[in-house]
């Protein structure tokens, strides 16, 4: 569901490398006897649910058929599929490998809920949702109790007629409506569309042509159980210069204002809105959810149209990392910053974005030029009913041995702090700068750290624990720019100080980690796909308070990663963007 791109498959062989003693997900990956538990841990202090969930799946020859799985949660048993499986040699009969997928109940924060897979060789009682899948002579019909689609099956080459990748849409139990074409003067030369995944968990189409350009186009319609949204996924080979795959959605009549929600990041300061101009040009572009392009108002992640009788059509891009493909150590294949390079570092997303128009009578009109690379996004209505947060954030490590390291220590030690503050006690203009305002929690902190335990006041304790608490209870959701690294220096001033409980040290250490993650994360930042601003201060901010995120949590397996990132574009500045007089 999630293409592998670079930084998540580093996140998840750091996870792997730990598995089986401080991973949020504890899958065996042996294929030895029966499978093991899945165990999902909440360790952010987070709600979720239902999620949909995915988890490798091993089996022993002779031990488990394709239907043959059964899934048992904390509410009882839930339904389960496998996905692109490999079977043992022979009759092509036994799963040896798989993608094991459900959706998981309710996840409160800091619990633990434990799935239990158990294999048969014969089909196992299946487990009924409100997936429904109808396969047709040429198409498939998909539906859910709030979403609907009908999407082509078939083979032809060279093919009378080429059907687009969606040939009606159905939003909740309205009227099926809408469809897709290929637009531009390249032919097809061959389309095949076929039924991949079948239910009982998701259904997925796959239709991939291929062009006389020698381009190949696949496009992908997911649709989950329980869920409201279509979810979509593009790629192309190569550029088809002026070809296009227009999706034609229902109709939401009456719209005067699109309604687009803040995305991720400080950049996008509110909710905003657009006028549809009906039957006009686009009035924007579906773009990539990363912080930077969240101030192009013309760009946003999320668009919401909301009919006069109420129904809504939402469209939202998804996994920002797949929409550009990186350019190492570039900003956005850009070498070397320059003034008047500037705009060419955003061309590698815009060229990506979906322009989106609305037509006299509701319809609302994607059109996708066929660019090199993928996107993915979903069309729903209303908020998504089945999340995908979750089955991310599992994969990564956000509890591992410490490995003996003591705080603080980033900047400076205990013993330096101390004979500090002990030579400010004779210096009053020393004392006046460690204590004026303006140094965060730490003018807050530290003259707390040095008093003994009885002269601590427990409101202080608490102004102090809440100056590193608030920011992390954030996830990233605030301006890591300017404040990651005074978060880190305040983690690395209380982790050990004793001011914390251990259920307190267990969270903030696992929301540090994750800062870390959401940092070295396109949703983020990234220079390599031209998701930074024109200045590059900016990228040195957030690309440095990574690396120092890394050094505070230095036994952190990926922390080597996150600094060794960091170190990288500072030889590169220093090399190439800073004059031999600085």
């Amino acid at each position: 569901m999630r293409y592998h791109q670079l930084i998540v498959e580093e996140k998840r062989r750091l996870a792997l490398a730990v598995a089986g003693t401080s991973l949020a997900l504890l899958t065996a990956l042996q294929a030895i006897a029966a499978p093991k538990p899945i165990q999902l841990r909440e360790q952010l202090n987070q709600n979720y649910g239902p999620e949909l969930i995915s988890s490798p799946f091993h089996a022993d020859n002779q031990e488990c058929v394709l239907d043959g799985i059964q899934l048992t949660g904390p509410q009882g048993t839930v339904a389960v599929q496998l996905s692109d499986p490999e079977f043992w040699p022979g009759e092509n009969k036994f799963v040896k490998s798989a993608e094991l997928w459900f959706v998981a109940d309710d996840l409160k924060p800091l619990t633990t809920a434990t799935y239990t897979p158990t294999v048969k060789t014969a089909k196992a009682t299946a487990v009924s949702t409100d997936l429904s899948v109808k396969p047709g002579s040429d198409n498939v019909e998909i539906t859910t109790a709030n979403v609907g689609v009908r999407l082509p099956l078939g083979d032809a080459s060279p093919p009378t007629s080429v059907p687009g990748p969606l040939l009606a849409m159905r939003l909740g139990a309205g009227a099926w409506a809408g469809g897709s074409s290929i637009t531009g003067a390249v032919q097809v030369a061959h389309w095949s569309s076929r039924l991949t995944d079948s239910g009982p968990v998701f259904a997925r189409v796959t239709t991939v042509y291929t062009l006389a350009d020698s381009n190949t186009l696949t496009v992908t319609a997911t649709v989950v159980a329980g869920d409201n949204a279509v979810r979509w996924t593009m790629a192309a080979s190569q550029d088809s210069p002026g070809v296009a795959i227009a999706w034609c959605l229902p109709p939401v009549p009456g719209v005067k204002q699109a309604l687009l929600p803040k995305g991720y990041g400080q950049w996008a300061k509110a909710d905003r809105q657009a006028a549809v101009n009906p039957g006009g040009a686009p009035f924007c572009r579906l773009s990539p959810d990363s912080s930077i392009v969240n101030i192009f108002p013309e760009h946003p992640p999320v668009i919401r149209l909301v009919a006069e009788s109420g129904q809504e059509l939402r469209l939202a891009s998804v996994h920002p990392a797949a929409w550009v493909e990186p350019v190492p150590l570039t900003y956005g294949g850009v070498k070397i910053w320059e003034l008047a390079g500037v705009a060419k570092t955003w061309d590698r997303w815009k060229r990506q974005c979906l322009p989106v128009s609305y037509a006299a009578d509701g319809v609302v009109t994607i059109a996708a030029p066929v660019t090199q690379g993928n996107r993915e996004w979903l069309t729903s209505t209303g908020t998504p009913r089945i999340g995908t947060e979750l089955n991310y954030r599992k994969d990564l490590v956000l509890d591992w041995p410490t490995a003996g390291k003591s705080h603080p220590g980033l900047f400076v030690g205990l013993p330096e702090i101390k004979d500090v503050w002990a030579r400010a006690a004779a210096d009053p203009e020393l004392l006046k700068t460690l204590t004026a305002p303006g140094g965060g929690g730490t003018s807050l902190l530290i003259p707390l750290l040095m008093k003994t335990a009885e002269q601590r006041k427990p409101e202080e304790i608490e102004r102090a624990v809440k100056s590193l608490r608030d920011p992390l209870a954030r996830l990233g959701n605030f301006d890591v720019m300017r404040h990651a690294i005074g978060t880190a220096t305040l983690y690395d001033l209380l982790i050990d100080s004793g001011l914390l409980t251990p259920a307190d040290q267990a969270l903030v250490r696992a929301q540090l980690a994750y800062l870390g993650y959401l940092m070295a994360d396109p949703q983020s930042w990234s220079m390599e796909r031209g998701y930074c601003s024109g200045n590059p201060n900016m990228s040195c901010s957030y690309t440095l308070s990574l690396g120092v995120i890394g050094c505070a949590l230095s036994d952190h397996p990926a922390a080597k990663q996150w600094t060794d990132y960091a170190t990288q574009w500072m030889d590169k500045w220093l090399t190439d963007e800073v004059g031999p007089n600085g």
